[in-house]
């Protein structure tokens, strides 16, 4: 189960768990922050495993299969069932979300990607009180300037060089942190 953090992982991993025969490990196997399992230590931010090492490997395989410990806490549901043969363990991990198709080709595990609108994202992080850390995830931009389209021309609705409440020529209306106030 991965998705954009904020975008109900958590909500639709516990959900799924109450299903006969699941349980829910509780913990990130790939977040790599505080006292995260961070892939069996191998892991310093966020990640794009394209090709893993074997250590990474092993621990998919461990963390997907319910033998890693590191992977369970008190956020899980059912836990003692995870290691079990003809159960269906469901690892919730939006730090997951860039390395999909290597796990599903190491772990054969079936991924979800929780889809929520990024207007209540931002929402849900502001009754958090959380701020999203965009530096993070630079290393996995692919080169694109966030104030750039495609066809490499400025987009000034991504630039913020519009004023609030402004259609963008993509229909978009600026709102909230987006908007440049100093006009």
């Amino acid at each position: 189960m991965t998705g954009m953090p904020r975008s109900g992982t958590t909500w639709l991993s516990r959900l799924l768990a109450t299903a006969p025969g699941t349980a829910l490990t509780g913990r990130e196997p790939m977040n790599p922050r505080e006292r995260q399992w961070a892939l069996a230590g191998s892991l310093d931010g966020w990640t794009r495993l394209r090709d893993p090492n074997g250590k990474q490997a092993r621990a998919l395989r461990r963390a997907y299969r319910g033998l890693a410990p590191g992977v369970y806490s008190s956020f899980g549901f059912r836990q003692w069932r995870g290691p079990l043969p003809n159960s269906r363990l469901i690892v919730k991990d939006p730090f997951a979300m860039l390395s999909m198709p290597a796990i599903h080709t190491i772990t054969g595990a079936r991924p979800v990607l929780v889809y929520r609108h990024p207007g209540a994202m931002l929402v849900s992080y502001r009754r958090m009180g959380w701020a999203p850390d965009v530096a993070e995830l630079r290393p996995h931009r692919r080169g694109v300037h966030p104030s750039r389209r495609p066809d490499g021309r400025s987009d000034p609705a991504v630039a913020g060089r519009r004023r609030c409440g402004q259609r963008s020529r993509h229909g978009l209306v600026l709102v909230g942190a987006l908007c440049d106030r100093r006009r």
